[in-house]
């Protein structure tokens, strides 16, 4: 699923996610912020090991980051769509107390585990696609509807994130298929122009395929994206890659190193309910210097 930074309502506070994360005008890093979360394959199912991550980025790095999840349990089925239910700490269950970290999923066998028809068009080499168990009318009574939560530690205070994630009960087995995760997909971020205080520099993103909806997602540590932080694809490639392109103006101020990242979620083909956490991302420092 996208990483959704769910609203907190009731109990939650409010500095518990970045409402802005998936603003387009909101993308500099000018304050500690969590702005991905991906899980490694993209499932969550007892028997597949899935490597839990976060891009947590600000003015200064984080002293670690850990996750857990809320309101799962082994013995009926739930759904539990906001993160309020961390406000209940007897409801939480760690899932890591440093990232990354590899996460084995509880074993949920005990419950229903009617699965669906396929939803995701891809190619399982007919292994039988246990993790595209979600149809239209929703999540079926094979699936446990929970939130994973992030919380980076930065010296200024926490910075939190979120996924809204589908856990299996059916445990996964050495027949099943592994879900493809778009970390594996090659990428590029280069640049061109003048990398000064003052300066504009033109930034060029390379993906081996195409983005699930909504685009790519920019942030840079200071200055004005032109097309602001969120780009469309802009060209298609013959061998499959796009492409995208943003401007970006640097403060006169600035001097120093300056991080560029983009975002991925997901792949093109693959519904947002059907790939969890499925999400990569590209970091470069530009050098700017006096020239």
């Amino acid at each position: 699923m996208l990483p959704l930074l769910l609203a907190g309502c009731l109990q939650a506070p409010d500095d518990w996610l970045d409402q802005d994360l998936w603003t387009p005008l909101d993308y500099t890093l000018d304050r500690p912020r969590v702005l991905a979360v991906r899980l490694d394959p993209p499932a969550v199912v007892h028997g597949l090991p899935t490597t839990v991550e976060a891009l947590a980025l600000g003015p200064s790095a984080p002293r670690g980051a850990s996750a857990a999840i809320c309101g799962l349990r082994t013995d009926v089925r739930v759904t539990v769509a906001t993160v309020d239910c961390f406000s209940n700490t007897a409801l939480v269950a760690p899932v890591a107390d440093a990232l990354p970290a590899t996460w084995s999923p509880p074993d949920l066998s005990g419950l229903a585990t009617e699965r669906t028809a396929t939803v995701f068009a891809g190619d399982s080499g007919g292994a039988p696609n246990w993790w595209a168990a979600l149809d239209a009318s929703g999540y079926p009574p094979g699936v446990s509807l929970v939130p994973l939560m992030v919380t980076a530690d930065f010296p200024s205070g926490p910075a939190y994130g979120s996924l809204l994630v589908p856990v299996v009960h059916a445990p996964f087995t050495a027949g099943d298929a592994v879900p493809p995760s778009v970390a594996d997909r090659g990428r590029t971020l280069t640049w061109e122009g003048e990398a000064r205080p003052g300066g504009t520099v033109t930034l060029q993103f390379a993906y081996q395929g195409r983005p699930h909806a909504g685009g790519f997602h920019w942030y840079v540590d200071a200055g004005t994206l032109l097309r602001t932080g969120r780009t469309a694809v802009l060209t298609e490639r013959d061998d499959g890659w796009t492409e995208t392109e943003n401007v970006l103006e640097i403060p006169d101020s600035w001097s120093g190193p300056l991080r560029v990242v983009v975002v991925v979620v997901g792949v093109e083909g693959a519904t947002s309910d059907t790939l969890v956490g499925d999400t990569t991302w590209e970091i470069l420092t530009l050098p700017v210097a006096e020239p």
